[in-house]
Formats: C-alpha cells, sequence, structure tokens
C-alpha cells in the first residue's frame, strides 16, 4: 500500500490467528489521510488482494488505533456494538462485558472466553 511504504499510514498492530482472521490497527498523523480507508482501497479492493495472497480463507479487519485504551478495545472488538469496557491501568487488564447476542461479533466464532 503506498501510503504506508510512503509513511502517511502507520501500521501499529497486528493480531493474527493464521487461518482464521487478522487484526491490523493503523493510524496516520497527516490530515487529509483516512488510515483505514487507504489500507480497505475503494470497494475493499485493496484488502482484497491480500486476503487473496492468503488463500481467500483468512479475514482481515483493519481498525483506527486509539492511544485510549478503552476506545481501543472497542475498536478491537468492533462490529460489536453493545460493549462495557473497564481498564485498570495499574494492574494493565481490561474487562469487556457484551451482551449475549453480540458475543460471536466480540470474539468471533470459535472465540474464547472466561466467566
Amino acid at each position: 500500500m503506498p501510503e504506508v511504504a510512503q509513511g502517511a499510514v502507520e501500521i501499529k498492530a497486528i493480531e493474527r490467528e493464521p487461518g482464521n482472521r487478522s487484526k491490523i490497527a493503523v493510524s496516520s498523523n497527516q490530515s487529509g489521510i483516512d488510515p483505514v480507508g487507504s489500507c480497505v482501497g475503494q470497494k475493499g479492493v485493496r484488502v482484497q488482494a491480500v486476503i487473496q495472497e492468503f488463500g481467500g480463507i483468512e479475514k482481515i479487519d483493519i481498525i483506527q488505533w486509539q492511544e485510549d485504551p478503552k476506545n481501543y478495545i472497542t475498536q478491537a472488538l468492533s462490529p460489536a456494538k453493545e460493549l462495557q469496557v473497564e481498564v485498570d491501568e495499574k494492574e494493565k487488564v481490561a474487562r469487556v462485558f457484551v451482551a449475549p447476542e453480540e458475543l460471536s461479533l466480540a470474539i468471533g466464532r470459535d472465540g474464547q472466553m472466561s466467566d
């Protein structure tokens, strides 16, 4: 992606479950640059090209990087909407509460959860 190569868009974090899903957090410090839109491309053409390189079996979610941990976690668990996020900065722990009907949206079909 030219915006990444030129430094206009920065990849801040990547989490990957090979063969299943990847989440990529991106940001830009240049005004007028939409980092997520730049990576996704018009009608998803850029991200679809990467997905095809993985044989079409892996989903790739591109999210906006957030400095605030609570907002970042909310972005990372999208498309789930009804989230309650509690962050303990001292312990570096976050607890997320999600409605049962949105659980698979937040953690994926094969995601793991703890009580």
